[in-house]
């Protein structure tokens, strides 16, 4: 195994839990009665281009209104759509600051706006800190205008990291996230949110304690 170098670390599922339900019940308590229309087609589609930079907040907002048959405020549906992002366990946040001190670490996370915001608000915020002092770099979908596991958001981070990506270990929940970070040249080790990302971690560490 060649050493690995620096880390790209995925955002929701592998250092965030995760609630998606959250998210669902706040909207019905709004009104909302349709609740599996998030699995439709057509929500991952809306999804999508928001998460693409190709749709405006303001815009995403008024096609879940109508999406959804609700007719909330632009705040309530901020606070709505935030309910799926939890916390990140302490021990995680520990793992970034002290593979930080040797190695650089990238944040690669298909995500929007929306959640960007509240996470810089409310989450990495420990001792002071911010998000960005977790990080070399954060590759957000809606500013790169690709998301994963498309091609062109690996080959993006890659050409600006100007990294070796087989000397670069990529993380990620989703297998076809960890798919598309093979074919572009990563080392990838896939971290399931029940699983202990220090133990997924151990084997690309080459003996150093975290």
């Amino acid at each position: 195994m060649i050493p690995v170098k620096q880390f790209f670390f995925d955002f929701g599922g592998v250092l965030v839990d995760l609630d998606f339900n959250g998210t669902i019940e706040a909207f019905c308590k709004f009104g909302a009665t349709i609740p599996e229309a998030f699995n439709s087609e057509n929500f991952h589609k809306i999804l999508r281009d928001f998460e693409n930079g190709q749709t405006e907040e303001k815009d995403f907002f008024d096609q879940l209104r109508i999406f959804l048959s609700i007719e909330i405020s632009d705040e309530e549906i901020r606070q709505a759509w935030n309910k799926i992002i939890q916390t990140i366990p302490a021990y995680k946040l520990k793992i970034l600051r002290t593979l930080k001190e040797d190695f650089p670490i990238y944040m690669v996370s298909n995500t929007n706006i929306t959640h960007i915001e509240y996470t810089r608000k409310y989450l990495f915020r420990e001792n002071g800190l911010t998000i960005d002092d977790y990080f070399d770099k954060l590759y957000f979908s809606y500013e790169i205008g690709a998301s994963k596991p498309d091609a062109e958001f690996y080959k993006r981070v890659i050409d600006d990291t100007k990294v070796n990506p087989a000397e670069s270990l990529f993380l990620d929940d989703k297998t076809e996230n960890i798919d598309g970070a093979r074919q572009a040249g990563f080392q990838v080790c896939q971290v399931c949110p029940e699983d202990n990302l220090r133990e997924k971690l151990f084997p690309f560490l080459n003996g150093i304690s975290i």
